[in-house]
């Protein structure tokens, strides 16, 4: 994360394009490792073209445009197929990846859906899922002892307990990524449109209104959170001093 930042140091940036490219470039190789600079360059494309249409209040038209968005996702679903047939067939190694359980999976799910649920996963990478995931790694470096505390406790988990119940199978990861994404909280900022109009004390809010919300500044706010700015798990403890001010928060 440092390095892309650092290279980008002095020029003028969209901060929407630089956090989509810090977390593509930090969470492909878990879900999706081994690749060629080319590949990768592939599903990156493809990755950021999704974030530019979502973004584009004035979007592109007709059967050219269509066509080039079409080419550039045919491009990176290739790039998976390939990946997938080529590590079951033992032409290509298996990888330590979120891809990787897939490929067992194959003559089951069919190459079709295999694609699907790859696909899937890449795509949620520029969205708020890899941002939590790219703020859970980052967490990680800051804090070694929490990282090698959660690998203890998740050796010890039964898998299927820990889809039955996770936070009672891995109470110590449950805490780490509560306060990750109490200080990161991605998004940083949603825009939503009121139902119904409420009287919020100094402000008035009409039906029909938009307005922002930042969890990110909610999570921050030092009347409902002691220590704010300081990153500990532990303050979700039962009755730790530091802990959110009631449990509304």
């Amino acid at each position: 994360m440092e390095r892309i930042i650092d290279a980008r140091l002095g020029d003028d940036i969209d901060l929407v394009l630089l956090a989509q490219d810090i977390a593509v470039q930090s969470i492909l190789p878990v879900a999706l490792s081994g690749l060629t600079g080319g590949e990768s360059a592939r599903i990156t494309q493809d990755l950021h073209q999704k974030v530019l249409r979502l973004i584009d209040r004035h979007p592109g038209r007709g059967l050219r445009h269509h066509a080039r968005f079409a080419a550039v996702q045919i491009r990176a679903g290739l790039v998976v197929r390939s990946v997938l047939r080529n590590r079951a067939s033992g032409r290509r190694a298996r990888e330590l990846d979120l891809t990787d359980p897939i490929v067992d999976m194959l003559p089951e799910l069919g190459m079709d859906r295999a694609l699907g649920v790859v696909t899937t996963v890449l795509t949620a990478i520029g969205g708020p899922p890899g941002s939590a995931a790219a703020s859970v790694l980052y967490e990680f470096v800051r804090n070694p002892q929490w990282a090698q505390q959660l690998a203890l406790e998740l050796q010890g988990v039964d898998p299927v307990e820990f889809c039955a119940a996770p936070s009672k199978a891995a109470p110590v990861t449950h805490r780490f990524v509560k306060e990750v994404l109490r200080m990161w909280s991605p998004p940083l900022l949603l825009v939503r449109r009121a139902r119904v109009s409420s009287d919020l004390g100094a402000t008035r809010l009409e039906k029909g209104q938009s307005y922002l919300v930042s969890p990110h500044m909610i999570h921050r706010d030092h009347r409902f959170w002691k220590q704010a700015d300081a990153f500990d798990p532990d303050r979700f403890l039962p009755g730790a001093p530091h802990g959110p001010a009631d449990r509304t928060c």
